[in-house]
């Protein structure tokens, strides 16, 4: 990727621009997964030039979003299985 050949040729600075503007547009269109890996490359590049206050408040985004992920997929899985016993009941009856 793009972000990939920045960061190789040595263009960190570069690197960390585009992955907020990335990651401002995962936020834009609700793509949390992408928001989380965003939040991610963000907090290594800064741990990498050890800015560690910057480091650590991405690091808290990051994980803030994958237990939102997490809840969500949960909270998913649980209506499934709530229809699917609804949907054995009635058809025991």
């Amino acid at each position: 990727m793009l972000y990939e050949i920045i960061i190789y040729i040595g263009e960190k600075d570069t690197a960390l621009k585009y992955y907020e503007e990335w990651l401002i547009l995962s936020k834009k269109n609700k793509h949390n997964k992408h928001e989380e890996e965003w939040y991610s490359k963000i907090w290594n590049r800064y741990k990498n030039n050890n800015n560690r206050k910057e480091a650590y408040r991405y690091k808290e985004l990051e994980d803030s979003v994958r237990n939102k992920i997490i809840n969500e997929e949960s909270i998913k899985q649980i209506n499934e299985l709530n229809i699917k016993h609804e949907t054995e009941k009635k058809n025991n009856k």
